[in-house]
């Protein structure tokens, strides 16, 4: 409840933090690549010392810990000296929740290129970076090797944020062979086959991602289990008797989305399931990360979050029958479909 005797506040506030919000994320993204969170770890440092071990400009430095402090993500605990909060703590190398490169890739310059002008994409509803490159997201990121390695890394630490809540939700007890579509490096796939000792896993992805699996694989011990597969699922995907996409549906618009999932019911039996790792998105105007999520996935890829309702609907148009939505620990859910 509401205290009535606060002060009110400036209705221009909550604009004016939203429209500044490339601030934040532009210093969120320095302070992250100077692992300032990773120096703060055993107490509070005066900025004079972080700016030393860092090589930077000791003024601008403090000017950009003041700000983050003003916010909670860190704290000025006596003048000069920072110390981490619970929210910058989670920018450690170390940190369990492994976010860092998550967080890293979601404020990588690369997005302010694409977020400079939203006007064309409100106009004729193409992607911002068809406008800017001509090109779609993947041949942009995959054509720069630094943007390529920050995305990579990002889904990996997205997976690992994601897949110990998607284990404990949702049972993969009795599927033989279980694909990765758009697997990434792996996360996904080899974490659920090391806890079903009697899975076999594809992974399959473009070549250049795949490669970069191997290693993984191999050095878990999955490689009798576990083999990588390159391709386009746009045209084929492996047989498999279950399909796992985490984070992949969204990336694209009810048509080609429905392409993807249709080439894997190439391959099933009635009743064979496909199941996606998605955010679900209530209804209304309840406040969630997935609706912002959402403006990233029309802005690159030209895809969409969406709610139970709309995943019925693509399901039902791509010859499956939704049968449930898990939710789980994370901000995503289990999305289970069944062939028709």
């Amino acid at each position: 409840m509401e205290n009535p005797n606060a002060p009110a506040r400036d209705p221009s506030e909550l604009t004016f933090q939203l429209a500044i919000g490339y601030m934040p994320a532009s210093c969120i993204h320095a302070v992250t690549r100077l692992k300032i969170a990773d120096l703060l770890k055993d107490g509070p440092r005066p900025v004079s010392e972080l700016a030393r071990l860092t090589s930077t400009s000791e003024d601008i430095l403090y000017r950009i810990l003041r700000a983050l402090s003003s916010t909670g993500l860190f704290a000025e605990t006596t003048p000069r000296t920072f110390a981490n909060t619970p929210s910058s703590d989670i920018l450690r190398e170390d940190h369990p929740s492994n976010v860092r490169d998550l967080l890293l890739w979601m404020s990588d310059p690369f997005h302010f290129d694409t977020y400079r002008d939203m006007m064309p994409t409100l106009r004729d509803g193409k992607p911002a970076l068809e406008h800017i490159h001509h090109k779609n997201a993947f041949e942009v990121i995959f054509s720069d090797p630094v943007v390529t390695k920050s995305f990579n890394d990002g889904m990996t630490a997205l997976s690992a944020l994601v897949v110990p809540a998607v284990l404990e939700a949702y049972s993969f007890e009795g599927i033989g062979t279980l694909a990765d579509i758009a697997g990434g490096h792996g996360m996904v796939l080899t974490s659920i086959a090391q806890r079903y000792p009697n899975m076999k896993g594809i992974l399959f992805d473009l070549k250049n991602v795949v490669e970069g699996a191997k290693d993984r694989i191999q050095k878990l011990g999955l490689a009798n289990r576990v083999q990588s597969v390159a391709g386009d699922f746009f045209e084929t995907v492996p047989a498999a008797d279950a399909y796992i996409m985490k984070s992949i549906i969204h990336d694209w618009d009810d048509e080609r989305a429905i392409r993807i999932i249709k080439n894997c019911g190439a391959h099933l039996k009635k009743g064979g399931k496909v199941i996606l790792v998605e955010s679900v998105l209530p209804t209304g105007s309840e406040p969630t990360l997935g609706k912002w999520v959402d403006i990233e996935m029309f802005m690159m890829p030209g895809g969409r979050e969406r709610t139970e309702p709309e995943y019925r609907d693509l399901f039902q148009r791509a010859g499956f029958v939704l049968t449930r939505v898990v939710p789980t620990k994370s901000p995503m859910s289990v999305i289970e479909a069944q062939k028709a």
